[in-house]
C-alpha cells in the first residue's frame, strides 16, 4: 500500500513558491496477482494507516528543510 501527497505553496500574487510530491509505502505488504491485491478488506485499512504514518513522519523531517530553503528565496 502506498500513500502519496503533493504540497504546494503559492504567494499572494499567485506565483508558485514551491511544490513537491512525497510518497511512502506501508510497513505491511499484501499478495498481488496481476497488479490486483488479493487481500481481505479488513486487512487493507491497517495497511493504509501504516503508509499514512510513514508519510507523515517523513514529511515532518522534510518540510522544515524546504521551509528554510524557501525563506532564503523570499
Amino acid at each position: 500500500m502506498r500513500a502519496t501527497t503533493r504540497v504546494a505553496l503559492y504567494n499572494k500574487s499567485g506565483e508558485k513558491v514551491f511544490a513537491f510530491y512525497e510518497n511512502e509505502r506501508s510497513k505491511k505488504t499484501g499478495v498481488m496477482v496481476g497488479g490486483v491485491p488479493v487481500v481481505k478488506p479488513e486487512k487493507i485499512l491497517p495497511m493504509c494507516e501504516s503508509a499514512l504514518q510513514e508519510l507523515m513522519g517523513d514529511l515532518r523531517k522534510r518540510i522544515s528543510k524546504i521551509v528554510k530553503k524557501t525563506d532564503v528565496k523570499l
